[in-house]
């Protein structure tokens, strides 16, 4: 009988699906493992942000996170690149919130006023101005990473439109147009809600600014914002 060396693999021998499976397993552990770290520094900064808005630095991350330095910037190149995190998150967590409360509602033209409301009447915190303070930057500086973060509220406003024109509640159009405008408004809406009313007008009410946009739509807003 033919004895096999503990510190030798035969590589001629066929079938080696127990090596797949090794590496398998070890990536596995390895990418969740980088996801549970990575996970900790952008929740960090999710606290962060929400106590001292834009002003802390990365050693404060680290600290809140309870890793080091060095470990942060195995997974960010700075302080910018983790609050693209963040907002990523913030805007991920507050779409999927909207989609749950539109599941309760049949009508798909309140469903679109009842998201435009909600993406209007974001509390005044510490956090929403320096993440909108953020978004101004990061759209000079880097649009593509800007466009990503948004792209769970383009998504979500394009389906609750396509839905509104199969129903019959809105008249047929381009939905990137449509879509494209109405993100243009609400972005410069919340902009002065957030960091200042640049224009030195009356502003309108979430509720008014929800007509607005329906009526922009082509919709008959009064049913949707009924009772």
């Amino acid at each position: 009988m033919s004895s096999i060396d503990d510190n030798e693999v035969d590589d001629s021998v066929d079938g080696g699906a127990w090596r797949d499976r090794v590496v398998k397993r070890s990536l596995e552990v390895a990418t969740q493992r980088s996801l549970d770290r990575s996970h900790a520094f952008v929740n960090a900064g999710l606290t962060l942000v929400d106590r001292d808005g834009d002003s802390f630095t990365v050693q404060d991350v680290c600290d809140e996170a309870g890793y080091s330095m060095r470990l942060f910037y195995q997974y960010f190149s700075g302080k910018d690149d983790l609050l693209v995190a963040v907002l990523e998150e913030a805007i991920g967590r507050a779409v999927k919130q909207a989609r749950e409360a539109a599941a309760s509602e049949s009508d798909s033209l309140r469903r679109l006023a009842q998201y435009l409301n909600r993406a209007v009447t974001p509390s005044r915190t510490t956090a929403s101005r320096a993440l909108a303070r953020f978004v101004i930057e990061l759209g000079r500086s880097h649009p593509e990473e800007l466009a990503r973060a948004h792209r769970p509220q383009v998504e979500f406003l394009s389906e609750l439109i396509d839905e509104a024109v199969e129903s019959g509640a809105l008249p047929p159009g381009e939905t990137t147009d449509r879509v494209y405008c109405i993100s243009l408004i609400r972005s410069a809406y919340n902009q002065s809600r957030q960091l200042g009313n640049e224009y030195h007008t009356e502003m309108p009410t979430p509720m008014e600014f929800t007509g607005f946009c329906l009526r922009a739509l082509g919709a008959d807003h009064t049913v949707a914002m009924s009772d």
